[in-house]
């Protein structure tokens, strides 16, 4: 058997110096002051990620060597760990601080038995169930690697996994003056949790925003050197999402099936990179249709804006625009000089176009097409002059629920449930499209349809050839003379109105014909097409970071994607009517074209490092991850925590938001 791979460990202590480190780090830098952070817990012991008899996935897979940590062959009753289920008139419960106030944690997954779930480096307490006075029940319980890890008597025996995998475990009541004996004969699943944010304790949530701002804030020589060789600072993962979203040819992350797996994998290797840290953090996700119900509810944005996640202890402010100047990620540096961060394709990939940078003309590690010159983690509260008024909410999260097809899902996921966050947070400044729409009398009711995404027109346009943009521009250089541009617009403005709707406002628009005329009847196209090309005085669009190539450098991007994965789960939980994978069809080659785009075809090796979904070693395909991510994968290391919406039952909806026969609630049982 290999051996178990270590992803390193620190005590509470220790973890509160690295930050208390990290904040004397930050004294030079202009921030705002704020509170001390609060101490952590104190943990102990290691995180070693191992899994019980595991193997590949697929027959096809493309993955390496597994980890083989087969239980040894004792029958029931023999001294070593069981290795069949016997109930015997004997059960127990196994209970942490979320199960006695949600009722079992990972309902639904059909390889997950109510309160037969256990969390490395999380206290729980193994409780029997209808327990007699006359008898006496002893516990034996075996780590993944088969050493006992607890021998003790008693109705209810705490324990603290270290591991993730099944732990097998034994317990005997004797009972009465005869000494009857009865068994229980099975095992404990220890698997990571995702919770929502704000159902984390106090304790949870601290940790994980302590752990995060260490990421943020370390070096890669200082992090390896403190927590092993798999510490990554954040400069590592935001290159790798900013060179796949920032190509010239076309998004290697977006805009074709790969997203949800391409994502699914870069939310795992982030958590891997938080536990070399802390390894009793995972992962949470920010289910924003609480906001977004809010905000249907009462049509105030500031619902969402205003939300607890924003608090200057969470992911700070987003009700200004500019730099993040509050908060523990008050003052995030952008990468600068980064022409020669260059990711090359993982063993077996190619992304067509060869090795390059993804990099804005100031040098700073944005998308080409974003010439924001701020050296700073930076959000616009309005987008093109206009007040983003509509979020997503449990209406669009349960439209997404109802695609039948992988192939419907895939293209429908990531828009209007899942982009427009990063709108609502990133957001375009440098551009008043609502003061030209007004001045050619645009219905501008409809004008807040359109111009919200008009980013991802330009990002089309740059790649289609349309929208130039300069490759350097010194650091003195104004953003207004820095700036994309159409180099033919002169000769598409001299363009009949059918001519340029046929030649490029057509595939622009994506034929949304009506968006070319004003209130009158009159065709405005003309218009709209300077705005795309900043051809106005002073007009010179810049993307805020969650709305652009680089936005994991936003700290709300962590938390945002596994809100997705949740929905896939619970949706493969339920079943698609067909799970067919649509090869060389991801929609924005060379900006308008359906085509092949490496990253978005189920067999593509994709760069991601081979250990993050150890022990199942890489490379890995989309394919791969897929099986990886099946939430019938009896060997999957992390789940979701439930799949129920009691904010969007409060409105109207199914608690389940689609109709299921799966049980995901058992509350009601709770004393």
């Amino acid at each position: 058997m290999g051996e178990p791979q270590l992803y390193g460990a620190l005590t509470g202590e220790k973890i509160q110096e690295d930050v208390a480190q990290v904040h004397e780090a930050e004294e030079a830098q202009p921030r705002i002051s704020r509170s001390a952070i609060i101490g952590m817990v104190g943990l102990t012991g290691f995180f070693a990620v191992v899994g019980s008899s595991m193997r590949a996935p697929s027959a096809s897979s493309a993955i390496g060597t597994l980890l083989d940590n087969s239980m040894p062959a004792t029958g029931p009753g023999a001294s070593g760990p069981p290795t069949t289920r016997t109930m015997d008139g004997l059960n127990f419960k196994a209970h942490n601080v979320y199960t006695r106030v949600n009722g079992a944690t990972g309902l639904g997954y059909p390889n997950i038995k109510a309160y037969k779930l256990i969390e490395p480096f999380r206290e729980t307490t193994l409780e029997v169930e209808s327990a007699e006075d006359a008898c006496t029940y002893e516990w034996k319980v075996w780590a993944p690697d088969n050493s006992e890890v607890l021998d003790m008597t008693g109705r209810n025996v705490t324990i603290t996994a270290e591991a993730v995998g099944e732990y097998p475990l034994k317990l005997t009541a004797t009972c009465g003056t005869e000494n009857s004996i009865k068994n229980y004969e099975g095992s404990v699943s220890s698997k990571y949790v995702r919770r929502e944010l704000r159902s984390l304790t106090t304790d949870d949530k601290v940790k994980f925003f302590n752990t995060m701002e260490i990421v943020y804030k370390t070096n890669r020589e200082t992090g390896q050197a403190t927590y092993g060789e798999y510490f990554e600072p954040i400069d590592k993962l935001v290159a790798y999402h900013n060179q796949l979203a920032g190509s010239k040819l076309c998004d290697h992350m977006h805009d074709g099936y790969g997203f949800l797996t391409q994502h699914a994998a870069l939310s795992k290797w982030f958590e891997v990179v938080l536990q070399t840290v802390d390894p009793s953090v995972s992962l949470p996700y920010w289910d924003y249709t609480i906001e977004g119900q809010a905000v249907n509810n009462t049509g105030d944005i500031m619902k969402w804006r205003q939300s607890d996640v924003f608090d200057p202890e969470q992911f700070g402010p987003c009700t200004k625009s500019g730099p993040v100047t509050e908060g523990r990620f008050a003052y995030t540096p952008t990468r600068q000089n980064s022409h020669d961060y260059i990711i090359s394709p993982a063993d077996g990939g190619n992304r067509t176009e060869g090795n390059y940078a993804a990099v804005n003309a100031y040098g700073f590690m944005r998308a080409p097409w974003n010439q924001n010159n701020i050296p700073y983690l930076t959000r616009f509260n309005n987008t093109y002059g206009f007040e983003l008024t509509e979020v997503p909410n449990c209406h669009d999260h349960k439209d997404a629920l109802e695609q039948d097809t992988f192939a419907e899902f895939g293209a429908f996921i990531a828009y209007t449930p899942h982009g427009t966050t990063h709108i609502a947070i990133g957001g375009v400044g440098g551009a008043n499209y609502k003061n030209i729409l007004k001045a050619v009398d645009y219905d501008l009711e409809m004008a807040e349809h359109w111009v919200p995404i008009a980013f991802a027109f330009q990002k089309n346009m740059y790649r289609a050839g349309y929208l130039w943009c300069p490759e350097t521009c010194s650091a003195d250089t104004p953003q207004s003379d820095c700036k994309c541009t159409c180099p033919n617009l002169a000769e598409m403005l001299e363009m009949s109105s059918t001519e340029l709707w046929s030649d490029y406002m057509n595939v622009i628009l994506a034929k949304n014909l009506k968006y070319t005329y004003n209130k009158n009847g009159t065709n405005v196209q003309q218009t709209i097409l300077k705005m795309f090309c900043n051809d106005y005085d002073g007009m010179a669009s810049v993307m805020g970071d969650s709305l652009e190539s680089a936005s994991p450098n936003d700290p709300t991007f962590w938390p945002t994607h596994p809100t997705v994965e949740r929905l896939m789960v619970w949706k493969r939980i339920n079943g698609f009517t067909n799970e067919t994978w649509v090869d060389d069809a991801a929609w924005s080659v060379n900006g308008f074209d359906i085509s092949t785009c490496y990253g978005h075809n189920k067999e593509d090796v994709l760069p991601w490092p081979t250990h993050i979904y150890s022990p199942v070693m890489g490379p890995y395909t989309n394919g791969d991850v897929w099986d990886l991510t099946d939430p019938s994968y009896e060997n999957s290391t992390v789940i979701y925590d439930n799949f129920r919406w009691d904010h969007c039952e409060d409105a109207g909806f199914l608690k389940t938001l689609i109709p299921s026969d799966v049980v995901v609630d058992n509350t009601e049982a709770l004393p």
